[in-house]
């Protein structure tokens, strides 16, 4: 890899210890890639079923938000909080069940989109 120098315009030497840090990155990404994917799916799916379960048995979510300490219940902070969660764990379910279908797409087409975009 090439070696930065003081002489070298700062873009320069940015764009190489940038691309030095990221060839770093690519071994435990290569390495480790598969196994922490599907750790994170199965979190998530685990995640939004222990949540369901929860909200179905009839927990109280708004009562055990009001623990939090920055968060009042009676000020609105905790159904403000609620609603707008709602919105992220819809997305983080749909990124949890969809998972599977993107793998099988990505095994499918991605070679070929990356090396048009690389010729792009």
């Amino acid at each position: 890899s090439p070696q930065v120098t003081a002489q070298q315009p700062l873009a320069e030497r940015l764009e190489l210890r940038l691309a030095a840090a990221a060839r770093w990155a690519e071994n435990p990404v290569n390495r480790y890639g598969g196994p922490y994917m599907f750790t994170h799916w199965l979190n998530g799916l685990l995640t939004v079923g222990t949540a369901t379960a929860c909200t179905h048995l009839g927990v109280d979510v708004v009562g055990a938000l009001s623990y939090i300490p920055f968060l009042d219940a009676g000020g609105g902070g905790a159904t403000a909080l609620t609603s707008s969660t709602s919105c992220v764990a819809a997305a983080a379910c749909t990124n949890s069940l969809t998972m599977p279908l993107r793998l099988v797409l990505l095994s499918i087409y991605g070679r070929r989109v990356f090396a048009a975009l690389d010729a792009w």
